[in-house]
This record gives C-alpha cells, sequence and structure tokens, in this order.
C-alpha cells in the first residue's frame, strides 16, 4: 500500500468510525449513562447509571497516548495490558506487515490523541468493530475498541439479563463461538459451584458466577450498586463455558 493509498485508507476508517459511533451513541444511549469502568482481565466496558450496569461492551484495548511523552503506543506492545485485552491487534499488525506500513508495526512513535483517534479507527475498520471509546486519565488516554455491545436488564430476582441475542466472538482456543459470562473467579477455577438461571432454549448458557459472588449477591437479593462490584465479568465463548461448566462439583440455580 502506497503512502497516498493509506492516507485514502486512513480517511475512509475516520469517516467510518464517526458513522459507528454515532449508531452506538443513537443505539445504546452512550454519553447518557452516569459511569464507566473497564476491566481488561474481563474485556469488558461497562456503563451504569446509580451504581446498576445498563450497557456491556466486549473490548480490545488497541492503544495509548502518553501526556509526559507525546507518544502513542500500540496495546499489543503495552506488557502492562492483559494478552486477552490485546490478542485480536494481531489482525491490525500483521496487516501492517503485510501492506508494510510502519504506524500499524512500531510499537511506539511520537503522537497525540488525534493521531490515537486514527489508529482506532483503522483498528476498528479492520475488527469490524462497533465504534471506540476514548477512556481519559491524568497520563493520557486509553483507546477501546468495541467488538460487540449490548444492554443489561435484571430479572425480578436481579439477575443480569442481556436484551439480545448471543453474539458471535472469537475464541484463541475454539476459532469462534458466541459469547457467555461469568465471574471471574468461575473462569479461574470451573470445578466449584455455579449459580445461575436455569439454562433454556432461548438461553442456553446463562450467566454464572460462584458461591463467594452469590453472598453478595444473596445479601441484597439482587445485583445492585452495592454488590456488584464484587463480580468481574469474564467473557467466554459457548464452548469454553460448556467445557468449564462440566467441571463444576454440584449445580446451583437462582
Amino acid at each position: 500500500m502506497s503512502p497516498q493509498e493509506f492516507d485514502r485508507y486512513r480517511e475512509q476508517a475516520n469517516e467510518a468510525l464517526v458513522e459507528i459511533n454515532e449508531m452506538a451513541k443513537r443505539d445504546y444511549k452512550l454519553g447518557t449513562w452516569q459511569h464507566w469502568a473497564y476491566d481488561l482481565e474481563a474485556c469488558t466496558l461497562t456503563f451504569s447509571n446509580d451504581g446498576v450496569p445498563r450497557v456491556v461492551a466486549t473490548i480490545q484495548a488497541v492503544g495509548s497516548t502518553s501526556n509526559n511523552s507525546g507518544t502513542w503506543m500500540w496495546g499489543w506492545a503495552n506488557s502492562s495490558l492483559p494478552t486477552e485485552a490485546t490478542i485480536q491487534l494481531d489482525r491490525v499488525k500483521r496487516f501492517g506487515e503485510r501492506e508494510n506500513l510502519s504506524k500499524l508495526t512500531e510499537p511506539k512513535y511520537v503522537g497525540d490523541e488525534e493521531l490515537g483517534w486514527e489508529m482506532a479507527a483503522i483498528a476498528n475498520r479492520i475488527l469490524k468493530g462497533k465504534g471506540v471509546y476514548r477512556c481519559p486519565s491524568e497520563k493520557g488516554a486509553l483507546f477501546l475498541v468495541f467488538t460487540d455491545l449490548c444492554f443489561i436488564d435484571t430479572d425480578k430476582h436481579g439477575a443480569m439479563k442481556r436484551n439480545k441475542a448471543h453474539a458471535e466472538v472469537n475464541c484463541s482456543s475454539h476459532i469462534k463461538g458466541f459469547e457467555t459470562f461469568v465471574c471471574k473467579h468461575l473462569a479461574l477455577n470451573p470445578t466449584q459451584k455455579w449459580f445461575s438461571e436455569n439454562p433454556s432454549e432461548s438461553n442456553p448458557w446463562p450467566d454464572a458466577w460462584c458461591e463467594v459472588c452469590n453472598l453478595a449477591f444473596e445479601e441484597e437479593g439482587e445485583w445492585n450498586g452495592q454488590n456488584e462490584w464484587r463480580m468481574k465479568i469474564k467473557l467466554l465463548c459457548h464452548r469454553c463455558y460448556e467445557s468449564a461448566r462440566a467441571k463444576e462439583t454440584q449445580s446451583s440455580n437462582v
């Protein structure tokens, strides 16, 4: 890809991102929620009101800008980021290698937030993402690509329910699968008691959590702003979910 072709590619990516982000704002009311918080190990960005989660996004940490050094660093080059949060960026890097684009292959170089948006837009295009979110801090900003977005509701018991069918996600073990969510404790140690709704035809892989998280659930009688923070959500493909749940010592539903 020539420099001129790359400039045009970058322009197209920026134009597309503006439209995609506007759709995300319209469809998922981004910009109206009171709080946001990311969990890079779980690869999620959660938007909430009054401590209650309303929208959850699955994410990849594209890269970050530094106010001190005035640089941009790709997420795959940042050793402080969990592997799960940057694993899909290999596709961006390989694209850069194939097209001989140093901006996509050099781990770190001089750049401000404008450049950060441009690189995030390119990553969003390559990953077929659903938008980009900038998370500012005193040190700089972290740019996240949404690989999926969905609303969260709670049923009469306070259990989390997502207002959409299971979306397809990439998986390092199974290539592709449908998204499922469990607490971090179950992901680390599935050979324990699982708590969830009963699996059904419409929801064969219900959100699940462990006994420690269930104690927090029972204290309030629901998931809310007082206990939600205790359950860190982990994204699994449905095949990983099924494999992990098969290891539980005994079943329990709420």
